[in-house]
């Protein structure tokens, strides 16, 4: 299917953390130095060796991770990059349920191989972006068990690995899959002053260590199995890796207090958004949440950064499923709507020739759910220019169908003589669609 290009962009917080990915002492300086002094980076390596002022193990630990980040950037720029607002599903589930209950059929699917999910919807003031990439349980074993003492550092037995490999055997055999989904989480920050309520509960320190643009890439790969429903995700045991020191479950990361506020503790026992101790700061949403916090406990580290790329994974695979098109349609038409109808544009691009087009295009599309968009009328493939066709769900009865779909994944159709299109899509759902109408 063809779409009409729009002139959109990724966020900000893409370009800015692709620029901290290209890692260097500037860079740590820019976003980093003042989190780390205050204990406050979620990397206790880093925090250790600043407050016994260890040159040495600075810079080694800083070396490390530079590796990290740039080998992260080389995968990103290969990734085929989908923004979305998490947020505009939210304002559709029913105020009676969650959004993880409303569609826990669906499966655990990523479109491509290599995926960018860039998401930006905590108000814009958080945007957390997976990486994730589809891999055979078989390859990723052979791959980990010549390398498993890049996620072991300190305890490189081989009993350590035959654990990892039995942990992730588990994941296959349980869930019937043969395929994992292995992410790892970059947060982009931007919390103001005027973000932050009552801001004097605060000192400087914490408030200029936390506000302005902060990024960072957390070198710790997590693994979900591939294509199993939402439903099941709700009592999976993390499978956590860890390629580098010092990120420990239990020191405290400044991006959790904003993108998981209600799940995680405060900073230095004091809450961004809102007062404990004044009732009238806090929403019902909040209310409820702390209550129910309070009697489970709060989350650690790691286990909250899982939260977060599992609910990104969630957000992408409710996007790309034909049911959820299907649920949008349904929606428009019981209050007597259509959906609006996106047609392909012959036109584009515009050059010196009608029929020219450029034999390299890179551009932005705008994936708006459910529009209807028809065919590049009377084209055949072989005159299209090369182009990736994302992974999909098709409908299917035959053996190796699951709920009633099979999973096509991503591959490249058209001819490359005529040229190579490459796309990055903004996912959106139309605004006609909300609580009410469902």
């Amino acid at each position: 299917m063809s779409r009409k290009v729009n002139e959109d962009k990724l966020c900000t917080a893409f370009y800015q953390c692709m620029d901290f990915l290209n890692f260097d002492q500037k860079k740590y300086e820019r976003f980093m130095h003042s989190l780390a002094s205050n204990n406050l980076s979620g990397w206790l390596s880093l925090q250790n060796a600043i407050a016994t002022n260890n040159a040495d193990s600075f810079a080694k630990i800083l070396n490390e991770y530079a590796f990290f980040c740039k080998h992260e950037y080389e995968t990103w720029i290969n990734s085929l990059k989908f923004q979305v607002d998490s947020g505009s599903l939210k304002k559709i589930v029913p105020p009676s349920t969650t959004l993880n209950d409303f569609f826990e059929d669906v499966h655990l699917r990523i479109p491509h191989e290599k995926t960018l999910i860039i998401d930006y919807g905590v108000e814009n003031l958080a945007t957390a972006i997976v990486s994730a990439s589809e891999v055979s349980i078989q390859s990723f074993l052979r791959d980990t068990r010549n390398n498993y003492d890049t996620f072991a550092k300190g305890d490189k037995s081989q009993e350590n690995y035959k654990y990892f490999e039995d942990r992730v055997l588990e994941y296959g055999k349980k869930y019937d899959v043969k395929d994992l989904i292995e992410c790892t989480l970059t947060v982009h920050t931007n919390l103001r002053k005027e973000h932050i309520h009552n801001l004097d509960r605060f000192d400087n320190y914490t408030i200029d260590a936390v506000t302005g643009n902060r990024v960072i890439h957390i070198p710790m790969p997590v693994l979900f199995p591939c294509g199993i429903k939402i439903k099941d995700l709700t009592n999976i045991n993390p499978l956590i890796m860890h390629k580098i020191e010092g990120f420990e479950d239990s020191v405290y990361a400044w991006f959790l207090n904003i993108l998981t506020p209600h799940s995680v503790p405060p900073i230095n026992g004091i809450d961004l958004f809102w007062d404990t101790n004044d009732k009238k700061s806090m929403s019902k949403v909040t209310k409820r949440s702390v209550e129910y916090t309070k009697q489970g406990g709060y989350l650690g580290s790691h286990v909250a950064m899982w939260t977060v790329i599992r609910q990104a994974l969630i957000h992408m695979s409710i996007y790309s499923h034909p049911e959820f098109k299907e649920f949008c349609v349904n929606t428009l038409k019981r209050k007597g709507l259509q959906p609006n109808k996106t047609p392909y544009d012959a036109k584009r691009p515009i050059g010196i020739k009608p029929t020219w087009k450029p034999p390299f295009e890179h551009y932005m599309v705008t994936v708006n759910i459910p529009d209807e968009v028809s065919n590049e009328a009377n084209s055949p493939t072989h005159k299209k220019r090369h182009h990736l066709v994302r992974g999909h769900l098709m409908r299917s009865s035959g053996k190796n169908a699951k709920d009633g779909y099979v999973w096509r994944r991503s591959h490249w159709r058209g001819n490359k003589k005529l040229g190579t299109i490459t796309k990055d899509y903004t996912l959106k759902i139309d605004e006609r669609i909300d609580k009410k109408a469902v």
